[in-house]
Formats: C-alpha cells, structure tokens, sequence
C-alpha cells in the first residue's frame, strides 16, 4: 500500500474519531437548561427557597467559568402528582438536559418519570428505591439509615435504653427505623402513621406506655413540631430525637421552647465561607437553611460541569459525576455508587442553642 496513501488514511480516520468524540458536546456559547422541581410553597418552602438561592448562586459562579445555563424553577411542594406535572414539562417543553429534584415523595415521582430518558437527574430525599430506575439517577441528602443509627448510639451512650419510633409509612420511615434497630435490637417500640397525620397523640401515648424513654420521628419538620408539641400537651418530659430540618422552621423559631430535650441529625453546617460568598454575590437575600442552599450549589455546579463537557454523550457524563470532586460548602466528599456521601452531623439542644455531639 502507498505510504502517502496510508498516512492520508491515518489522518482522515484521526479527524473522523476527533469528530466523533466532540459528537453530543455543547457549543462553548450555548446555554444549558436545567429544571429545578423544589417546594416554592407549602409547609417545606423554607427549604425550597433556600435551595433557590443556593442554584441562583451556582449559575452565577458558572457564568464566571464560561458556562452559560438556564436555570426552570418548578414548584412541587412534597405533591407527587405536581412533580411529575413539572417534570413532563420541563423535558417535553422546555426541553431541559438535567432535572435537580427535591423532597421525597415528590422526587420519587420524578426520577420515576425520567428513567428511560438520556436525563440527568439529581434527587434530594432519603429513598434509595429510584437509583435502581436508571444510572443516569444519583442521590444526594444523608444516609437516613446510617444517620439514625450514629443517633440511635448516640442515645445509647447517654443511657437510653429503649426507644418509641414514630415511623411514616414512606420508604425513609423503614429505613430510619431499620438504623436504629440496629442499635437497640428488641428494645424498640413503633407505630406507623400515614403522610398528613395531624394528631400523634394517641401513638406517642402507646410508646409512652410500652416504656419507651425516647420519642424518635425521622420525618419532615410539619411532622416533627407536631409531634413536639403534641408531648408538650400531653406533659412527657422525655428526650426526642429526629432530623434537623425542623431547627429552621418557622414553627421553631416563634417558640424555641419546643426544642427542650431535642437531638438532631442531618447535613453538615455550611462553611462559613460559602455564607459569605452568597452574601456577597446575593446581598440582601434572605436564606432559611444555608445548609439545603449549600447543597444544591454544589450539585447544580457538577451537573453543569459535566453536561458542558460531554454533552449528550450519557456515558461521559456519569463519568464525570462520578469523579466529582469533594466541595468544601458543606462537607461532599464524593459519590459512591450514585450516592453523596456526608458525614452524619448530630446536634444536641442544650442552654437554648444546639451543641454538635462528639
């Protein structure tokens, strides 16, 4: 074969395989979308507001790096039925190439819609169940199981010895519960109740009465007050153990007497200085959970990231994702298996403000 003729050959084939590789990348001046379902409104807003301005800030840190995205907000509050509605919107319509979902069960409801679509999707909420629909689906909020469990010990070394569990009939519920048994073996009393419970205290009086020396409600925080001022009205002066999210409520803030005898587990707290970087690019901008912003700025940077370097092209993108680096806004150290890994911070309330526990 002629050398010139192979060496041509070689050129083309190189050119062609470059051309393949750039194949599904974005334009360096093209915009990405990204859909954003979150609770604008309802019981948990506080939160999805706080992630609202977390998202706001990484589209204007990933402007600064030459990375353009469209940012669609949708309002789901914890509805199933209005998640789905914004997330056949947000793919049919507005045509985004990632969803960043929040809150079970709404966000079950979305990965639930689009994994056998070539979309990214991030889901904040304690289920594992969706990471099985699809790989193009990572997690991302605290092990639920192993955060009840470093609680449940937590409890243990203080002396606790059995343990009432007001377990939500949802998938974080079993999980919660399946941590601290763990711990406690036997020595665990639960009593199930369905999402929308107003009144526990016919439950709280059955755990009461099985000797249960600790109320523990792994749920979201409109549960978690109810359930607290619930033993108030029923005079139990024992411990309860539960997840953070109930410290920034606004049920919390106008009466912190609630908080007496109270442990928490969750997230990290934000660094100080992602406080100031928000305040700074966002000033005058009020935000309720720093902690649920500073998630949502790290992951909405990771999918922009990767989406502007592979494009359409899946495989590239997982990869990416998952060599995503650790983010110092409030302890990622990584993903396993689809999954963000955080350490579990637990918080116990003492002399009027929470105390982090060894």
């Amino acid at each position: 074969m002629n050398k010139s003729y192979v060496v041509v050959l070689a050129l083309i084939i190189v050119i062609l395989g470059g051309a393949i590789v750039l194949k599904g990348k974005f334009d360096s001046g093209e915009t990405l979308k990204i859909g954003v379902i979150t609770a604008l409104t309802g019981d948990v807003s506080y939160l999805g507001q706080s992630s609202k301005v977390g998202a706001d800030l990484a589209k204007i840190d990933l402007a600064k790096e030459g990375i353009n995205v469209d940012l669609i907000f949708d309002d789901a509050q914890l509805d199933p039925k209005m998640a789905l509605s914004a997330a056949q919107k947000q793919v049919n319509v507005d045509r985004v190439q990632a969803i960043y979902s929040e809150f079970n069960p709404a966000a079950v409801a979305v990965s639930s819609f689009i994994k056998d679509k070539n979309i990214l999707n991030i889901y904040d909420a304690a289920p594992v169940s969706p990471l099985k629909e699809s790989t193009n689906i990572y997690k991302t909020f605290i092990d639920f199981e192993h955060g009840c469990e470093k609680t449940a010990e937590y409890l243990k070394s203080k002396g606790v010895q059995k343990v009432g569990i007001l377990q939500s009939n949802l998938e974080f519920g079993q999980l919660c519960t399946n941590g601290i048994v763990r711990v406690y073996g036997d020595n665990v009393s639960v009593e199930t109740y369905n999402p929308g419970t107003t009144d526990f205290r016919t439950l709280l009086s059955k755990l009461k009465g099985a000797g249960s020396q600790v109320i523990f409600n792994g749920s979201f925080a409109s549960d978690q007050i109810v359930v607290l001022q619930n033993m108030r009205g029923l005079k139990f002066e024992i411990p309860f153990a539960g997840l953070n999210e109930l410290v920034t409520s606004d049920a919390v803030k106008n009466d912190p007497s609630l908080l007496q005898h109270v442990v928490v587990f969750g997230l990290p707290v934000a660094s100080g200085s992602f406080v100031e970087k928000f305040n700074k690019e966002l000033p005058g901008v009020t935000v309720p959970d720093t902690r649920m912003a500073a998630v949502a700025y790290i992951h909405l940077t990771q999918m922009a990231r990767a989406l502007h370097a592979c494009g359409t092209n899946m495989e590239c993108v997982r990869t990416q994702m998952d060599k995503s680096a650790a983010a110092p806004e409030i302890g990622f150290r990584g993903f396993k298996n689809h999954i963000a890994d955080f350490e579990v911070f637990i918080e116990e309330f003492k002399d009027g403000a929470f105390v982090p526990v060894p």
